[in-house]
């Protein structure tokens, strides 16, 4: 795992520099501590920085990398775990190899394949790849988005890096004003959805697109894998034979992502996801495995940690614990928000960070986390409770115009305006279901913004995403829908980003097992009906971990990771919060001071769980004050 970054100029009076890159790379030094390198052309119109987390061929594996007539360059952060294979193969083709390395896999798949080298790779990666004898830059960023790759297009410049403070380092402060329309979009979605940032001018490529640029200025943006493509699949299987081919599948992704010259092992929450992968770690390892578990301390509703335990003693793991308060969260939050880049409204990222630290200070390196399995397999309650209610949703939708405008002057007495809106959004004709991480609805905005904004989230985001489904599958089905929702915004530009940007603010990889594209692609084509089946959600995924980890961690109740908003957001965070907003001029420009104010009351006095909201606002004005004042 590892920081990129890069610059191309197609202007022949300006120069590429190496105290340029050198600055990009250094300001990512915790995602790579044990390496740094740069290159730049004869012509000093393009060059890489790059810094190392050594985990395969340490010796070697020194980036920027070569082909042996110094034709491709190349910067990758990542991990390809099929290119012990992928290498076998090239050398049959003629290709010579000077590493071990999967780095070097990719230069040589790239001068077999060109761009279509994309397809051959089962893993994570975002790459740079500089082809002298065509004058082309070459990026990509991997099908789910595990990796994340920003950049910043100039008048003659494209830069890009791993992460945005390195392109923050090149340029001009003037460039890295507020993008308000990301600010909208966050204050609904929880993170900008792609491909904007929080800063103007700033992008991020999407998962599964590559981007290519010249010499002569030329520029394109190119998908090459979209999962709605594997949703339109009818999986013929039967029930017994897709659980024994998830088996299967499972358990090669966690195999494969063992491969490593340095210690790694699993974040155990004792749920379904982290404790099938610990089982499968445990039955492919000769040594036992290590483990670690977070806690928030005095929240026995969150603290998963004597499941956590039940399964380290089942499986016989090394397992260390954490446990945290509210003065830790309040302690790291200046710097969590500099991890970030930019917000990401998930209080989870703090556990997340202090787990990280945890099994970095134990001489673990690499983990295994159980992200994505929700996802693709229909994990959260809230899934089944939309499903449900959707028929009913839907049915109201296609009354009769006078008879819906009747029922909403009269709902607006009788039901709470939380609830309201769903009657009044079946009246438009929107979408049931807008994501898994919602923090505020339209006209929620339109209250307590106290600028007017002509941006809609819904209409931008949120219907764009399903007509692009709608367009490819004839058949009607709420779960499949809503599956492809979450992985074009919420799993990549959220739940992921979490994971790479708090693990790599300990210079600790995490890979993820249940987001191998193979295992995803099988998932997506499974039927609905047996991911929500009677009313129980993952279900297929539940019987595929019968007989490999108790029935008792299968059929308990989910519990979310730390819990959520509702507990991490305690009295004292909102003390915190109410003197960082009365104290800040970006707060009182946009928002309404009172609204806020009641928000903040309602929560503390146990009125209404106001934590999603109140951590939204709290992360982005931290954000705000750490990067913009």
């Amino acid at each position: 795992m590892c920081g990129i970054a890069g610059i191309i100029d197609s202007n022949q009076n300006k120069s590429v520099t190496i105290n340029e890159l050198k600055m990009m790379s250094d300001s990512m030094f915790s995602r790579g501590p044990d390496d740094e390198g740069l290159f730049i052309n004869k012509r000093k119109n393009v060059g890489f920085g790059f810094r190392r987390l050594s985990i395969i061929d340490i010796k070697l594996g020194h980036q920027p990398m070569s082909d042996f007539d110094n034709n491709i360059w190349i910067v990758f952060n990542g991990e390809i775990y099929n290119y012990q294979n992928l290498r076998e193969i090239l050398i049959k083709k003629g290709h010579r190899f000077n590493t071990n390395s999967d780095t070097e896999v990719i230069i040589y798949a790239y001068k077999e394949w060109g761009e279509d080298c994309v397809h051959k790779f089962r893993g994570m990666f975002a790459f740079a790849i500089w082809d002298k004898i065509e004058n082309k830059l070459f990026l990509a960023r991997d099908r789910l988005g595990i990796k994340p790759l920003y950049f910043v297009k100039q008048e003659s410049r494209l830069i890009f890096s791993s992460e945005i403070k390195a392109i923050h380092k090149v340029i001009h402060r003037s460039e890295t004003s507020l993008d308000e329309e990301a600010f909208y979009h966050y204050l609904t979605l929880s993170v900008t959805p792609a491909p904007l940032t929080m800063f103007k001018n700033i992008q991020k490529l999407r998962p599964g697109h590559t981007l290519t640029t010249t010499l002569n200025n030329d520029f394109k943006i190119k998908k090459y894998w979209d999962p709605k493509n594997y949703n339109s699949l009818e999986c013929e299987l039967d029930e017994e034979s897709i659980i024994n081919n998830l088996k299967i599948l499972i358990d090669e992704s966690i195999k494969l992502r063992m491969v490593s010259d340095v210690p790694f092992g699993a974040f155990l929450s004792g749920g379904i996801d982290s404790s099938l992968n610990v089982a499968l770690m445990d039955k492919n390892m000769e040594k036992h495995v290590d483990t670690f578990s977070v806690a928030i301390k005095n929240d026995s509703l969150s603290d998963e940690r004597s499941e956590a335990q039940r399964v380290s003693s089942y499986f016989n793991t090394n397992h260390k614990e954490i446990e945290i308060s509210s003065k830790d969260f309040i302690k790291i939050l200046p710097k969590i928000v500099k991890y970030q880049d930019e917000p990401l409204a998930d209080p989870v990222c703090i556990p997340l960070y202090y787990v990280s630290k945890l099994a970095r200070e134990n001489g673990t390196y690499v983990i295994q986390v159980g992200e994505g399995a929700d996802e693709i397999f229909a994990g959260y309650e809230l899934y089944g409770f939309y499903n449900d209610f959707n028929k009913y949703y839907r049915a109201y939708s296609n009354f009769p115009s006078f008879l819906k405008a009747t029922i909403s002057r009269i709902s607006r007495y009788l039901l709470p305006v939380g609830k309201n809106r769903y009657v009044e959004y079946a009246n438009e004709n929107k979408e049931l279901f807008w994501g898994g991480a919602i923090s505020f609805y339209e006209n929620e905005k339109i209250n307590i913004l106290k600028k007017s904004f002509s941006y809609n989230t819904y209409d931008s985001i949120i219907s764009k995403i399903y007509s692009n489904y709608d367009n490819a599958n004839y058949n009607y089905d709420f779960i499949d829908r809503t599956i492809f929702l979450e992985l074009q915004h919420r799993l990549p530009e959220l739940l992921l980003m979490r994971v790479d940007k708090m693990g790599m603010a300990n210079s600790i990889e995490t890979r993820v097992p249940y987001l191998d594209h193979k295992l995803v692609e099988f998932a997506l084509s499974i039927p609905s009906s047996l991911k929500y089946k009677n009313g129980v959600n993952k279900h297929i995924l539940k019987e595929a971990a019968r007989g490999i980890i108790p029935d008792s961690i299968i059929d308990k109740k989910k519990k979310g990771f730390c819990g959520s908003a509702s507990n991490m957001v305690t009295e004292q965070l909102v003390d915190y919060a109410e003197n960082l907003f009365s104290d800040s001029d970006f707060f009182n420009n946009y928002f309404d001071k009172k609204l806020i104010d009641d928000l903040l009351k309602q929560h503390s006095s146990n009125k209404k769980d106001n934590g999603v909201k109140i951590w939204t606002i709290l992360n982005l004005v931290q954000w705000h004050k750490e990067w913009i004042e």
